[in-house]
């Protein structure tokens, strides 16, 4: 049911012909008025209210009554909740930084309405609403931020009793309407109907100046806050040709639209289009595409020259094929793990029932920080790390990778999603000077917020109370201080010393686990676990180009797509496409992204099991959204999944036709469709839902959460 309240909507007043027009009498006064945001809004479908698209910092709120004014204390005035005022923007500079990406303000479904104090007072069949400090008494915690206006979306006039119709609802921000005139200049000849357009203003008149422009005189919305939404957009309809332009814009001078043939000019300036677009070619200005057009050819080289440093070394993620137990190696040598139990923990493994026995996260670290010389992986493709660092007249260097317990095997298959993995680490300590130098290797363990000590026995088993933690392997007993175990030699000039230091990701309870550990072999583990990653790197396609590094890259990123695409404890046929190592889950739609690399490489069995694993979880998790059913919903991933983009659907849907496209496995679509035919038809039943609300929403999904801002 449509509403009948009046919201003094600006369309006949802001749309004008350009041609032969001389309406300009229903148009607003020269002089500068308070700006009436209202005529710019939506009326709530209730007719007691309005609304916007984008949040209005309203000052002032008038309520025009068909009929007798209740008593103002039977009135209530009720604002649309939000982050603010907790969250607010700055009035005097816009927010810099990323995180305003992240600011959400406000959306008009998850939030509340609430009861705003303000002062009510009845002057004839009006009642018009001032504001008290937000916090007096709404938010009297905020100490320093009395604000006398309400920031919001929604606007609405509640009460007890009965209440008269209400004819209009003005709603006054602190921006002021102001006089502005601007020139229309067409390369040719303007259509017989040209039209404007205003948003947030109003179009006054206009006059054609020649039979290639007009000045059209204009009220446009004046504030100095950077952050106001109460700017003035102008459309122009030409013909086929329409463009916007913001009247602030005009503040640099004359806006030059070639591509539309027009140019938008301040007042006093009297120049055509042609004389603007002569300035332009004259002044050798260009456009951003022009400018880079003419630079030369970027190169690997230059480019990666270009780049600024990173603030920080990234760590490397060690782990197995479709493995759940991955280990962070910092660029100082330090391991840590354990920061993945929540994700594992969904999905219960055999290991989940030993953490229990040690809280999370665990670090393993090794010596103070210190900054490499060298850094990489081996055979520049491989996940296995070699980092050198020099300190004192020693080099010290590191090779490290991920293996399982049991061993590995360059031939074997993927290995099982909870199969118990152990980081194992070879450490050579050489004296690159002339003179006897000291070499110390320190060991602290650090498990939840606490270092705790670690035993050590004859044979280097480090004993965490019953249990085993790990082992090292040196030519001597440490020496233990308090919370650290530490390794000391004395050098002669050449002279090199090594440890291997193997540390499971669980702690060892079973003699037969304690066992395996001890018998796991360094060099052969290196040996066969490069074998096996060797091999499965040269199922991928590879990158041929003069760029040593890009090929390399390209080679070595098929594993990390392999090691993030974890298994499924419950079926070895299906996988996870988590989207960071450690602390992010499957993201549907940057899973996608994974996927559909998987399949562009040829991996197109684990493309498919991450696809089964969406098919065989749907309908098990809900995106957030104005949605009647999560039945259809591809989103679920086992407890997995994350986010809660409402894209999730979409791009997983996508992904699928993409796998089809890329294999033609009829017998997979065959099994696949009724999955594909349920997403479908959950779009389908939701678009019906809206199809018969405003046109912001008609046809469209309802609203959700799109992304990571959470505003709907």
């Amino acid at each position: 049911m449509k509403s009948s309240l009046k919201i003094n909507t600006p369309s006949f007043c802001s749309r004008l012909w350009l041609v032969g027009c001389a309406a300009a009498s229903f148009c607003l006064p020269l002089r500068a008025e308070p700006f009436n945001a209202a005529r710019f809004g939506l009326p709530l479908p209730e007719g007691n209210g309005v609304m916007w698209e984008d949040p209005r910092e309203v000052h002032k709120v008038v309520v025009h009554f068909a009929g007798a004014v209740p008593a103002p204390e039977k009135v209530r005035l009720e604002y649309w909740g939000s982050p603010w005022p907790e969250q607010n923007l700055p009035k005097d500079r816009e927010p810099g930084g990323g995180s305003v990406g992240w600011m959400e303000l406000g959306n008009w479904y998850t939030y509340e309405w609430r009861a705003a104090d303000a002062e009510a007072k009845a002057e004839g069949n009006t009642v018009t609403f001032t504001f008290r400090p937000v916090n007096a008494k709404e938010f009297p915690k905020l100490k320093n931020y009395p604000a006398a206006f309400r920031y919001t979306l929604k606007l609405r006039v509640a009460s007890e009793a009965t209440l008269p119709k209400i004819e209009q609802i003005e709603a006054f921000t602190d921006s002021t309407l102001e006089s502005r005139s601007v020139i229309v200049a067409w390369k040719s000849a303007a259509a017989d109907k040209s039209s404007a357009e205003l948003f947030n203003g109003a179009l006054k008149s206009t006059q054609n100046t020649s039979s290639r422009s007009s000045r059209l005189k204009l009220m446009v919305a004046v504030n100095p806050d950077p952050n106001s939404f109460d700017r003035t957009l102008v459309t122009v309809r030409n013909g086929q040709r329409v463009f916007t332009f913001a009247v602030d814009d005009l503040k640099q001078g004359a806006l030059f639209l070639p591509h539309a043939g027009v140019a938008v000019l301040p007042e006093g300036d009297t120049r055509d289009y042609a004389a603007v677009a002569a300035a332009q070619k004259g002044a050798g200005a260009k456009t951003l595409y022009d400018r880079v057009g003419e630079m030369p050819e970027q190169t690997w080289h230059s480019a990666w020259e270009g780049m600024p440093p990173k603030k920080s070394h990234i760590y490397l993620p060690l782990g197995l094929d479709s493995g759940r137990q991955r280990f962070r190696l910092d660029a100082d040598g330090t391991v840590r793990f354990r920061s993945n139990d929540p994700y594992l923990e969904r999905r219960a493994g055999k290991e989940t029932p030993r953490f229990a026995l040690e809280p999370a996260p665990v670090r393993f670290h090794f010596q103070p920080p210190l900054v490499p010389v060298l850094r990489t992986i081996e055979e520049a493709c491989l996940p296995i790390g070699l980092t050198v660092w020099e300190t004192n007249g020693v080099r010290i260097s590191q090779t490290a990778l991920a293996t399982e317990l049991s061993g590995a095997r360059a031939d074997g298959p993927v290995p099982a999603a909870d199969t118990f993995t152990v980081f194992l680490a070879k450490f050579v300590f050489t004296n690159i000077t002339g003179s006897p130098q000291t070499a110390v290797l320190p060991l602290t363990y650090q498990s939840g917020d606490s270092l705790k000590p670690l035993r050590s026995d004859e044979s280097g088993v480090l004993w965490l109370g019953d249990n085993v933690r790990g082992q090292v392997l040196a030519d001597k007993a440490p020496a233990a201080e308090a919370e650290a175990l530490s390794w000391t030699w004395t050098l002669a000039p050449g002279e090199s010393k090594t440890v291997i230091v193997k540390i499971p990701y669980i702690v060892l309870t079973e003699k037969s686990e304690q066992a395996a550990l001890a018998a796991l072999d360094f060099a052969k583990e290196q040996r066969e676990i490069a074998g096996y990653w060797r091999r499965r790197l040269n199922e991928s396609a590879r990158l041929i180009t003069p760029e040593p590094m890009l090929n390399e890259f390209y080679r070595a990123h098929a594993g990390h797509l392999l090691i993030n695409c974890e298994g499924d404890p419950d079926s070895a046929g299906r996988r996870f496409a988590r989207v960071g190592s450690f602390v992010y889950g499957a993201y549907g739609n940057e899973s996608c992204m994974m996927v559909v690399d998987l399949d562009r490489r040829g991996y197109h069995k684990e493309a498919q099991e991450c696809l089964d694993a969406w098919l065989h979880y749907q309908g098990t998790a809900a995106l957030p959204g104005d949605f009647s059913t999560k039945k259809g919903v591809l989103y679920g991933a086992g407890g997995v999944e994350e986010g809660g983009y409402n894209q999730h659907h979409g791009w997983i849907l996508w992904m699928m036709g993409e796998h089809y496209r890329f294999t033609r496995d009829d017998a997979w679509l065959q099994s696949a469709a009724p999955g594909v035919l349920a997403g479908a038809d959950w779009i389908i039943n939701e678009t019906k839902r809206t199809a018969n609300r405003h046109e912001l929403e008609r046809g469209l999904l309802p609203a959700g959460s799109l992304e990571d801002v959470g505003d709907w």
